[in-house]
C-alpha cells in the first residue's frame, strides 16, 4: 500500500489500528507539513519513536532528518548518521551549526545588593527555550551558588525572593535542560532536588517521555502510570501540562498497560477526552477523531 497518496482522514484510521507505517506516513507528513499538515515536531518525534521500536524505516529517517536538523531534539550529527545508516539512506551533508548568542555575563553582587534571583531564572528559561542550554545552565548554576553562599551566611541578601524556592526552580529548569540534552540521568538527578517534584509536577512527564524513548521495561512504566495518575490534578499544573498528563495516561491505557491497577483499555478515551475538551491537547483530539 502506498501510505504517501492515502487521505488525511484514511491516514487517520490506519493510525487508529495502530498500522505502523501509517503512524510514521503521519510523523512524516507533520515533520514537513505535508498535506495540509501543520508542522508539529514534538508529535512526530512521538510517532517516530513508536515506529523505531518495530523498525520501520520511515520512522528511523525520520528520527534522523530531526537529529541532523536539531528539530525538537539537540542536534547529534553520530545520532543522525547511525539513524541514516538503519534507514538504509545515503547520509546528506549536515548543516552548519548556527551560532548561539553568548550569554550575558553576571557580575557577582556585593554585599547587601539587592538581588532578584528569579528574574535571573525566568531568564535562563528563555535561553533554555531558545535552545541555549549551555548559557541557561550556566545562570542557573550562578544562582544556586549565590543562594549557597547567602544560606551560610558569608553574604548579606536584601531581595524578596524565597530561596528555597529559587533553588527549586532552578533544579528544575536545569532538569528541564537534561531533557532537552536526552541526558536522562542528570535529569532525575536534578528533579529529586528539594522541592521539585512538589513545585513542578509536570517533571513526572518528562520523566515518563525519558522512559518512552528508552524503551524502558514495564514495571518501570506501571510505576509511571501510577504516579501521572497521582498528580493529574495537581493545582501547580498549567491546562497544557495537565493535557499533557491526561494525554498520557490515556495512551498508557490504550498500550495496555494499568490492568492491576484496576484499569482498563477502554478508558483511554475518558483521559483523552479530559486532555482534548478541557486542556486543548492536539494529540488527545487526534486520538478521539
Amino acid at each position: 500500500m502506498d501510505y504517501t497518496n492515502v487521505t488525511n482522514e484514511e491516514l487517520e484510521n490506519l493510525v487508529k489500528s495502530r498500522d505502523m507505517e501509517a503512524i510514521c506516513e503521519l510523523g512524516d507528513r507533520l515533520l514537513y507539513g505535508k498535506n495540509g499538515q501543520a508542522i508539529d515536531y514534538g508529535k512526530a518525534y512521538r510517532l517516530f519513536t513508536k515506529g523505531e521500536a518495530r523498525g520501520v524505516k520511515k520512522a528511523y529517517k525520520g528520527l534522523a532528518d530531526m537529529y541532523q536538523n536539531g528539530w525538537y531534539v539537540v542536534r547529534n550529527e553520530e545520532v543522525a548518521r547511525d539513524y541514516y545508516q538503519k534507514a538504509g539512506e545515503q547520509v546528506p551533508p549536515i548543516p552548519p551549526t548556527p551560532p548561539k548568542p553568548t550569554p550575558t555575563p553576571h557580575s557577582s553582587p556585593q554585599p547587601g545588593q539587592q538581588m532578584d534571583l528569579q528574574a535571573q531564572l525566568d531568564t535562563a528559561e528563555q535561553m533554555r527555550a531558545d535552545g541555549d542550554y549551555t548559557g541557561a545552565k550556566q545562570v542557573c548554576m550562578q544562582v544556586l551558588q549565590m543562594t549557597q553562599v547567602i544560606q551560610n551566611g558569608s553574604m548579606q541578601y536584601s531581595g524578596n525572593d524565597d530561596l528555597e524556592m529559587v533553588e527549586a526552580n532552578a533544579n528544575w529548569t536545569l532538569a528541564y535542560i537534561a531533557f532537552n540534552m536526552q541526558q536522562f540521568g542528570e535529569m532525575d538527578n536534578y528533579i529529586m532536588q528539594k522541592n521539585v517534584l512538589g513545585l513542578h509536577p509536570w517533571s513526572i512527564y518528562l520523566q515518563y517521555v525519558a522512559h518512552m524513548q528508552t524503551q524502558a521495561s514495564s514495571l518501570v512504566m506501571e510505576q509511571d502510570l501510577t504516579t501521572l495518575n497521582s498528580v493529574r490534578d495537581n493545582p501547580f499544573l498549567t491546562q497544557s501540562q495537565r493535557g499533557d498528563i491526561y494525554a498520557a495516561i490515556g495512551e498508557m491505557l490504550m498500550e495496555g498497560y494499568g490492568k492491576a491497577q484496576g484499569f482498563t483499555p477502554q478508558q483511554a478515551n475518558d483521559f483523552f477526552k479530559v486532555a482534548a475538551e478541557e486542556c486543548g491537547n492536539s494529540y488527545a483530539q487526534d486520538q478521539l477523531r
